[in-house]
C-alpha cells in the first residue's frame, strides 16, 4: 500500500452491482446467498475453533463491513454527483477552497493535511480495515 499517494483524485473504487447473484432478493429481503456465504464463513470459524456464537458473530461482521463499506463508497460517489464534485479536479478545487475555512477555524491538523492531502485511498482504506478486522478475530480465535 502506498500511504504517501494523494488521497483526493484517485481513481473510484469499483462498487458492487445492485443486482446479486441468482436466488438473490434485493430490497430489504434477506439474500439466499447471503445466508449461504455466512454459513460458509460460519463453517470456517468453527473449524478454527470457535464456537457457534461467535462464529455466527465473527461471519455477520464481516459480513456488514463488506456490504457496509461498499453501501458507504456508492453513497460518496452520489453524495459528489450532487454537490459536482465528479471529477477529481473539482473535489480538489473544493478542498482548497475550505483549507481557508479550516485554518479560520482553529483546524490545524485538518487545515495542514488540506494543503497537501496525502494517505490511503477508499479501496486501501478498505483492506486496511478488513486486514485489522481479521487479525482481530484471528487473535480472538488463539486466546
Amino acid at each position: 500500500m502506498d500511504h504517501g499517494r494523494p488521497a483526493l483524485g484517485a481513481s473510484a473504487p469499483t462498487v458492487p452491482s445492485r443486482r446479486g447473484p441468482p436466488g438473490c432478493r434485493l430490497g430489504g429481503q434477506e439474500h439466499r446467498c447471503h445466508r449461504d456465504r455466512q454459513a460458509d464463513n460460519s463453517g470456517v470459524l468453527l473449524e478454527q475453533g470457535a464456537d457457534l456464537g461467535r462464529a455466527v458473530a465473527y461471519a455477520a461482521l464481516l459480513d456488514r463491513h463488506v456490504l457496509g463499506s461498499a453501501q458507504q463508497v456508492a453513497e460518496e460517489h452520489a453524495m459528489r454527483r450532487r454537490l459536482g464534485l465528479d471529477t477529481p479536479q473539482r473535489l480538489i478545487e473544493a478542498v482548497t477552497a475550505a483549507q481557508g475555512l479550516a485554518e479560520q477555524g482553529g483546524h490545524e491538523l485538518l487545515a495542514r493535511w488540506m494543503r497537501a492531502p496525502t494517505g490511503p485511498d477508499m479501496d486501501e482504506q478498505f483492506e486496511i480495515s478488513l486486514t485489522l478486522l481479521l487479525d482481530g478475530i484471528e487473535a480472538e480465535l488463539n486466546r
